[in-house]
């Protein structure tokens, strides 16, 4: 997703046409347009950065009993893009770690 200033934006638009792969644009009252792009890639040469910090359990993607269906999202290693990924969670670890936050140190 992008948020331009003076005209919509999208990495190689041409081919990203061809591709059906733009959204948008949307326009804001400041003028600023809102657009996105959806990009194929391959998880072996990219892997996303959302995966590691996710609540997933120790090993891994949690039972279909304890799975919540949730959005993640965490920058790549340059800062430039924000990775939103649907995801399992684990609704025991997010509990779990709801609870660490509210107990008062000792």
């Amino acid at each position: 997703m992008f948020v331009c200033r003076d005209e919509p934006y999208w990495p190689n638009e041409e081919q990203s046409r061809r591709d059906n792969a733009n959204l948008g644009p949307i326009k804001n009252k400041a003028g600023q347009y809102l657009t996105a792009q959806v990009v194929h890639r391959h998880i072996e040469q990219e892997p996303s950065p959302v995966a590691g910090s996710a609540p997933v359990g120790p090993l891994g993607a949690p039972p279909v009993f304890d799975r919540l269906r949730g959005l993640g999202a965490a920058f790549d290693d340059t800062a430039e893009f924000l990775w939103l990924e649907e995801m399992w969670l684990s609704r025991s670890e997010m509990q779990r770690e709801a609870l660490s936050i509210f107990r008062a140190p000792s």
